[in-house]
């Protein structure tokens, strides 16, 4: 599970292995969840953390 700003949402779930993040059987805003497929590699794992890092930046903006 990744949290991601929102405007970079819509092209985020476009990728293979991505989705809304549902744990509540509701989408929760922001939450997109990876399928391991996506992070395969750790450049790949790499570009995931920095996704969540980049939302927790802009949240203490």
């Amino acid at each position: 599970m990744v949290r991601v700003v929102d405007y970079k949402s819509p092209i985020v779930l476009e990728q293979n292995y991505v989705r809304l993040m549902d744990f509540t059987k509701r989408p929760m805003k922001g939450f997109v969840f990876v399928e391991e497929g996506r992070f395969a590699s750790n450049e790949a794992l790499q570009n995931w953390v920095e996704l969540g890092v980049e939302h927790q930046l802009a949240s203490k903006s």
